[in-house]
């Protein structure tokens, strides 16, 4: 493997990430929203990462056995990202 093939993906899932998101998108080739995270405009991050061509992907944790169908397919309408990770617990 050469290291100039190596993409980097950055997860912005706090506070401190948020507030350097500029220094970040700088340096990243797509990245990763904890959709939820405390302190993130999720948003905001989506619609800069969107500005400077990035791929976003949003991860949304599901409960199993916690959740309906509706509850699912409305999580994953509500993103309007690249990408769309279900973790499921």
């Amino acid at each position: 493997m050469h290291a100039n093939n190596i993409m980097l993906m950055s997860k912005i899932d706090n506070e401190e990430a948020a507030a350097n998101v500029d220094e970040i998108m700088e340096k990243t080739d797509a990245v990763l929203l904890a959709r939820g995270s405390p302190g993130v405009d999720q948003k905001k991050m989506i619609d800069k990462a969107s500005a400077l061509g990035i791929p976003i992907v949003t991860a949304i944790q599901i409960l199993v056995g916690q959740t309906t169908d509706d509850d699912l397919t409305n999580a994953v309408l509500d993103c309007t990202t690249d990408c769309v990770m279900l973790l499921l617990t």
